[in-house]
């Protein structure tokens, strides 16, 4: 039920997403890569997803030996990452301005949101059916 309440939500918005603008200096974008960059860092799911894959990379026995580069090169990695996420957030800021844009992507979101609820409700309403 809650996925149609936010269906209906998104079709009906009317408003602009982008409508609290952020200043956009060097140092706002600065800032706010910095913060994710840390946040990611620190998220679990990273963290162990970056755990499971170390032993296939470097080998179990070598860790020891190799974890300050391992810290070096997840930083980098996630920085890099990072840095192409930020670049491609602010194209797709520019492109999101644009208020026809907005109300296609909403419309779409809420079709999908729509399916999917009106899915789960026949799965779930399916066996008392037959």
């Amino acid at each position: 039920m809650y996925l149609l309440y936010l269906a209906y939500s998104f079709w009906s918005f009317n408003g602009d997403l982008l409508q609290t603008q952020a200043k956009n200096t060097v140092n706002e974008t600065i800032f706010s890569y910095r913060d994710g960059l840390f946040i990611t860092l620190s998220n679990p799911k990273t963290i162990s997803f970056y755990l499971a894959i170390v032993s296939a990379i470097f080998g179990v026995f070598s860790l020891k030996e190799q974890t300050f580069s391992l810290i070096i090169i997840t930083v980098l990695t996630l920085a890099i990452i990072g840095g192409l996420y930020v670049f491609f957030s602010l194209g797709l800021k520019k492109c999101l301005r644009n208020l026809k844009i907005q109300r296609a992507l909403l419309k779409g979101l809420s079709l999908m949101m729509f399916i999917l609820a009106l899915s789960m409700i026949y799965r779930e309403f399916m066996p008392y059916l037959t």
